[in-house]
């Protein structure tokens, strides 16, 4: 007897199935996403010492510096480098919210960021990318909301707003996914 398999649904036929990138085009990706994750830990730094944040943004910008770090070890493996480097621009974005006093400009980066992750082609960066907004903006916005929102609205119900800025950044991942799926 043979086991059934499920037919499957018509939307989920169109998604990519991810993680059938060669290793040497996947090295080659993840090489130059991790010289521009590097890139960011000295221009985050410089944008904050401009705006006045003095040592504390030294301290924001080592975090970032080690997923780095994480992104560039070997020892990780490709799963683990691409989650590393996932975990570093997303954590780029948000400092770049926080140094930017939460202006709605800084939020740009976040989607900047999403579709260069899509380079991995592999849900598990893309995921943990969409789900860090979401964290992101809904548990600092309700602890800080002034470094998270320039606008009285999201101040005063981050979560809600969390969802909104998840939701934007996900539907506009909807071209970075279909190309992802064309190149399956």
């Amino acid at each position: 007897m043979t086991a059934r398999v499920p037919p499957k649904s018509a939307a989920l036929e169109l998604l990519p199935r991810g993680r059938l990138l060669p290793d040497p085009l996947w090295q080659r990706r993840h090489r130059g996403l991790i010289i521009l994750l590097w890139l960011h830990v000295p221009a985050l730094a410089l944008f904050g010492l401009a705006r006045g944040m003095g040592a504390h943004v030294v301290t924001d910008v080592l975090v970032l510096a080690a997923f780095a770090l994480l992104a560039s070890s070997p020892r990780l493996g490709r799963t683990g480098r691409s989650i590393a480097g996932s975990a570093g621009f997303v954590t780029s974005s948000a400092l770049l919210v926080h140094i930017w006093d939460g202006t709605i400009e800084a939020h740009f980066h976040f989607f900047v960021v999403v579709t260069l992750l899509m380079l991995y082609q592999d849900w598990v960066p893309f995921l943990i990318a969409i789900g860090y907004v979401i964290v992101h903006h809904g548990a600092l916005g309700a602890l800080a909301p002034s470094s998270v929102y320039s606008h009285p609205a999201a101040q005063a119900d981050p979560w809600l707003w969390a969802v909104v800025h998840g939701g934007f950044v996900l539907a506009a991942s909807a071209a970075n996914l279909i190309s992802w799926r064309a190149n399956e």
